[in-house]
């Protein structure tokens, strides 16, 4: 832990300052306080940062800045604890309240400052006003927020993987498909020893790590089994795209996936026997036709719903029928391929008519035996909500990453500013090593003066102290016995006036009850009107006294419970003057 060095009046502070001065250049606020958190000294950065000057600050509680807020009674506990310790502290960040009541984000750093005994003294810091970063965060976090809620709601399963395999994001759906109740138990977790197969992780690592680094085609859709929480095999269909940076550098993986384990069951069902799974096909969630001769000889009651005529009407159509016309080609010639035998795509992605509107689905296809004849089994899975959920990932996506560009922008220009400024306060250092070694310099030759200067003024002092006793023993002898016989002579109404003037003497002559000690705060008028309000004078006799407004004396009374330090509104200033000795 960094303790201060010790530090003398005559040199220390004075450095200390220096380098608040300097300090205040770069916009950075350094203080001071003492063990119980009460300001001592301010450079004037903080006048820049929270709209105060340094005087206003001086005395004020560190607290007293402090936005009261769900932390506020944590970040009590830990201030008393910590200013208790002795032992400082690094980056602290809180909320403080501007002088005009916006809020300020603060980074705190504070180091103990020791007497030469070892005891602690109190705290020297420095404090940086970090507001953009902190609003740049929460912009950043509510974006997040915004894009978790559209993934929460989507019925696909959502992942984001770094370039490691690490999960860094996944939604509601997927935590439901792998097993888990919850995000935190998934996030930052490796998706392959997570939830691949051992048999095939070896070799999904691979093609991974190929992929990522352009050494293998990467492929937008693939098919994968996982193991869930619980260990169940189910099959996943992925879509998939590349995260990458401003620069092309490769983040990780955005993938959405689909349980097509039951689709695959009931493929494989059907691959087996046509009429074991006939109910199965029948309530089937996917469409279901076969094709032979390029006519419809069969379609579950999803397809007949999925095209919107009757089973009587769809089932003898030529299926070309049922696609617009840019599909046909393709279709016509995948089917020729498959009948006869030939390696084509089992899926793809094409788009249906249905009563004059256009619906996208995955066509899955097999060749099978149907009555003794090659036909093609197809099976026509509804992409309509997987499609508006990738189009509304594809909007967030681009937001997101118009985000990061300018944050990283601002970031840019925040470091380029920060490096300028780090520059600039290694050069000022040296500078103040050279002021603190000049100054140590002339502070040496001052303290050399100072034994001379010390022993003038202590023979001032003493021919000060004579001639001020020779002129109280002249009043006392000579004036206050001509004041005490006109004060027989004179009416009531001049009385006040000789009183006035035998107050003034017993204060030049230090008597009883004399204001002398006060001189030094005190103006002429402020004495004159303490020796009125001692005498039990009204402030309005005060003013048709001294021919002065009320107003007037009002304002000296303010300024004189202010110089003697009378903060207690309940007091009086008159029996207060009376009491004086």
């Amino acid at each position: 832990m960094r303790t201060a060095k010790y530090f003398s009046k005559s040199n220390g502070d004075s450095v200390f300052k220096l380098f608040g001065e300097l300090a205040a250049s770069l916009g950075i606020w350094v203080w001071e306080m003492d063990t119980k958190g009460v300001h001592t000294y301010s450079n004037d950065a903080v006048k820049d940062i929270l709209g105060y000057t340094p005087e206003e600050i001086i005395g004020k509680h560190i607290t007293e800045l402090w936005i009261e807020d769900g932390r506020t009674k944590g970040n009590l506990r830990w201030l008393k604890k910590t200013l208790a310790s002795g032992k400082g502290w690094q980056k602290f960040i809180t909320k403080f309240r501007h002088k005009n009541g916006s809020e300020i984000a603060i980074e705190s750093s504070a180091f103990p400052v020791l007497n030469r005994a070892g005891k602690l003294m109190g705290y020297r810091g420095i404090d940086r006003d970090i507001t953009t970063q902190w609003k740049m965060a929460l912009e950043v976090q509510r974006e997040r927020d915004k894009l978790r809620e559209y993934l929460d709601i989507a019925s696909v399963m959502i992942s984001v993987v770094d370039e490691n395999g690490n999960i860094v994001l996944i939604n509601r759906k997927g935590c439901e498909t792998l097993g888990y109740n919850s995000k935190s138990e998934i996030i930052g977790k490796n998706i392959f020893y997570l939830a691949v197969p051992q048999d095939i992780r070896k070799d999904l690592i691979s093609n991974f790590k190929k992929s990522l680094t352009g050494k293998k085609e990467f492929m937008e859709y693939y098919e994968c089994p996982i193991i869930t929480r619980d260990g169940k095999r189910k099959l996943i269909s992925w879509r998939q795209t590349l995260l990458k940076d401003e620069n092309g550098k490769v983040l990780g993986i955005l993938g959405s996936g689909e349980d097509i384990t039951e689709r695959k069951e009931t493929f494989e069902a059907l691959k087996q026997s046509e009429q074991k799974y006939a109910t199965l096909v029948e309530n089937s969630n996917d469409g279901i036709v076969i094709i032979q001769d390029r006519v419809l000889k069969f379609a579950n009651k999803k397809a007949v719903d999925f095209f919107g005529v009757s089973e009587k009407k769809l089932v003898g159509k030529v299926f070309t029928e049922l696609v617009p016309e840019e599909y046909r080609k393709i279709l016509t010639e995948r089917y020729e391929k498959r009948i006869s035998g030939a390696k084509v795509p089992k899926q793809y992605e094409i788009e249906i008519e249905r009563r004059g509107k256009r619906i996208p689905v995955s066509i899955t296809g097999i060749r099978i035996i149907y009555n003794g004849r090659p036909a093609s089994m197809v099976i026509i899975h509804d992409l309509r909500d997987r499609k508006r959920i990738e189009e509304l990932l594809r909007r967030d996506k681009s937001k997101l990453e118009e985000v990061v560009r300018k944050r990283t922008a601002e970031l840019r220009r925040a470091n380029a500013k920060l490096a300028m400024e780090v520059k600039a306060r290694k050069q000022r250092e040296k500078e103040l090593i050279k002021y603190q070694e000049e100054l140590e310099r002339k502070t040496k030759q001052i303290e050399e003066k100072n034994i001379a200067l010390k022993e003038v003024l202590a023979s001032v002092s003493e021919e000060k102290l004579r001639v001020k006793r020779e002129i109280a023993k002249d009043i006392e002898q000579e004036i206050i016995p001509i004041v005490l016989r006109l004060k027989g002579l004179v009416p009531e109404t001049g009385k006040i006036l000789v009183d006035l003037l035998e107050d003034s003497l017993n204060e030049l002559t230090g008597a009883p009850g004399s204001l002398m000690p006060l001189y030094s705060r005190l103006s002429r008028r402020e004495i004159e009107i303490c020796s009125l309000i001692r005498n039990g004078l009204t402030t309005k006799e005060i003013a048709r006294q001294l021919n002065i407004a009320v107003t007037t004396v009002q304002k000296h009374r303010q300024i004189i419970r202010k110089k003697l330090n009378i903060t207690n509104k309940g007091v009086n200033l008159e029996t207060y003057l009376n009491n004086i000795r």
